[in-house]
């Protein structure tokens, strides 16, 4: 076995992750894999967000949810930048195997922890992972949509506000309420009239759905006049997504947009590829079915995009 050869902290944690994966978890091979690489790691590596988060994993193999808790609001509070709290919520993700409405009871139960210690920049980040979790699950979609709609109070500089509307439109979108998409798509751009994403989706929106062709010409045309600089600047952000979380489908579905939008469509099809590989439920299938339309659009393959979506 790897790990009795190498005893190499990511290998373990992918074995205590394999174990904990298994129908019923083998828990005490986790524990046994667990006790023996923190005996391994440096200290200051004991109460850092992989081993804490890893130890979640453990304690919930074992049905142990208080431990659980702890161990992932403990995780939570090593996070100092955003982006940490965006590896975070993946780490819940993982630690629940996929099971989204257990994600989004943990992270609303941490959240609302009146002694989490989180700062106030990363408060509404925190806010913006449990609506992404929330809106997973038919049943609290409406309750995650409307969390995102808070977000909508911070100022233009900060990104979450612009976040909103690109998130709650892709919410509505997969859930084919097309009316409601438009309708958050179209007040996001009464705010935000340059960005060029809303722009794209609202034009393709009008396209495909509402055919309405004549007023999304000129979306789409300002969408290309805005898209080069922007999506430079995206590129090496998304490529750094997916180096730090490449086992989620959001940073795939986002760096295949990328490269899409940049028409550098071999390694965008790579990263559709791996996106559907990961989809686990109709929500993420109808965001990469979106992605791949999206895809063959901007190759000029009109029919197959339709072809895509009347599939997806």
């Amino acid at each position: 076995m790897a790990w009795d050869q190498s005893k190499n902290l990511n290998v373990g944690v992918l074995l205590i992750d394999s174990y904990a994966r298994l129908e019923p978890p083998r828990a005490a091979e986790a524990e046994a894999v667990f006790t023996e690489l923190r005996s391994l790691v440096p200290q200051d590596m004991l109460a850092g967000m992989l081993m804490l988060s890893t130890e979640a994993t453990v304690r919930n193999a074992q049905g142990r949810t208080n431990s659980t808790v702890r161990a992932l609001t403990g995780a939570l509070a090593t996070a100092e930048r955003p982006e940490q709290v965006l590896s975070w919520a993946q780490n819940v993700r993982r630690v629940f195997r996929e099971d989204a409405e257990a994600a989004a009871s943990i992270m609303q139960q941490i959240a609302a922890d009146p002694d989490l210690a989180i700062s106030d920049e990363n408060r509404p980040w925190l806010d913006f992972v449990v609506a992404q979790q929330l809106v997973r699950t038919p049943a609290t979609t409406e309750e995650g949509a409307s969390l995102l709609r808070s977000l909508r109070d911070l100022d233009d500089a900060n990104p979450l506000a612009l976040l909103s509307y690109r998130v709650e439109g892709n919410v509505w979108y997969g859930a084919d309420d097309y009316d409601r998409a438009r309708s958050v798509w179209e007040e996001g751009l009464a705010r935000f009239p340059d960005d060029w994403e809303l722009l794209n989706n609202l034009a393709f929106l009008l396209t495909v759905r509402f055919d309405d062709a004549e007023r999304a010409l000129p979306m789409a045309e300002r969408a290309v006049e805005l898209a080069p600089d922007s999506l430079e600047r995206a590129l090496p952000m998304a490529e750094r997504a997916v180096e730090l979380a490449p086992d989620s489908l959001s940073p795939h579905d986002t760096l295949a947009r990328v490269y899409t939008d940049l028409g550098r469509f071999d390694e965008a099809l790579v990263h559709l590829g791996r996106a559907g590989d990961l989809a686990s439920d109709r929500a993420q299938k109808l965001t990469v079915s979106i992605a791949r339309a999206r895809y063959h659009l901007a190759k000029g393959e009109i029919d197959e995009a339709r072809r895509v979506l009347s599939v997806g």
